[in-house]
């Protein structure tokens, strides 16, 4: 599974039905080699209603 909100989803609702997981990001870390830098931007992120039905359908707690 690829490491961004839906391969993230996909696989918790894999696991949750018995089947072995990992989650792999094929980008490299943005810090870099050198987790000093500083000038890293913060994601924000809103999830419609679609989204949070989806979180919902894999654990009902999710999404509340």
């Amino acid at each position: 599974m690829g490491g961004g909100p839906v391969g993230a989803l996909t696989a918790l609702s894999l696991f949750r039905r018995g089947w072995d997981v990992e989650v792999w990001e094929s980008r490299d870390d943005p810090r870099g080699k050198d987790e000093r830098i500083t000038n890293l931007r913060s994601i924000n992120l809103a999830i419609s209603s679609r989204g949070l039905e989806a979180l919902r359908s894999v654990d009902p707690s999710l999404g509340t």
